[in-house]
């Protein structure tokens, strides 16, 4: 039995159950990859599918062994030495520094410390075609929004913020007014003390003349 044709059995396999375990190999598991917007292009891509490797876990499941079985049209236990001699040849291949392509699955090959790296294939299928896409924006659409622990409409805080703008309109034209006698105030100073006029003092300074009093003493002369 060609390993090429055990290699597609095995392939088909891991695709319907998402998961493929080999003896002294490990485990190809897949995972799905959302599909993602391409605004760039207008297009939806489809979803795409990677695989990850673990080499703790190498015990295959019975599944397998039925599923080959089935397949190949041979006894269960003729499955199981397949499957057993297809891993051991391609732990073999993988020793002697030989690289492994496994279509479908990915890269096979042996590290400088004997462990096996894996380097998936991104897996896309061609039944999955990608979407055209045209994004759209809807300025005036109504939607709700969550405010503060109430759920409004837009049109509601549309209404909202446009009645509260008055009160902000008029308080601001306070403050404008009394900056406005602020500034003129400054500047009649100003003028006042270029002109001369100006005197933190004026009005209350009082000006002070020596008074002609009686002395309160008198000099006598020394005793001679």
């Amino acid at each position: 039995m060609k390993a090429k044709d055990i290699a597609d059995i095995l392939h088909h396999y891991f695709i319907q159950n998402n998961s493929l375990s080999l003896p002294g190999i490990g485990t190809f598991d897949m995972f799905r990859i959302s599909a993602q917007t391409d605004f760039a292009n207008k297009k939806m891509l489809p979803p795409t599918f990677t695989i990850s490797y673990n080499n703790q876990f190498d015990s295959p499941q019975k599944e397998l062994f039925h599923y080959v079985s089935r397949k190949k049209n041979i006894a269960e236990w003729e499955a199981i030495k397949v499957v057993n001699d297809f891993a051991f040849d391609l732990r073999n291949s993988l020793k002697t520094g030989e690289s492994i392509d496994w279509k479908g699955i990915g890269v096979l090959k042996q590290g400088n410390g004997k462990e096996i790296i894996f380097e998936p294939h991104r897996l896309s299928y061609e039944f999955i075609p990608h979407v055209s896409a045209q994004r759209v924006i809807r300025e005036s659409s109504n939607h709700a929004m969550l405010v503060g622990d109430r759920e409004r409409s837009k049109l509601e805080m549309l209404k909202f913020l446009t009645d509260d703008a008055p009160e902000v309109k008029a308080k601001g034209g306070w403050w404008s007014i009394a900056a406005i006698i602020a500034a003129l105030a400054v500047l009649l100073m100003a003028i006042r003390a270029f002109s001369g006029g100006l005197s933190v003092m004026d009005g209350r300074q009082q000006i002070i003349k020596p008074g002609n009093e009686n002395p309160t003493y008198t000099i006598q002369n020394p005793i001679r």
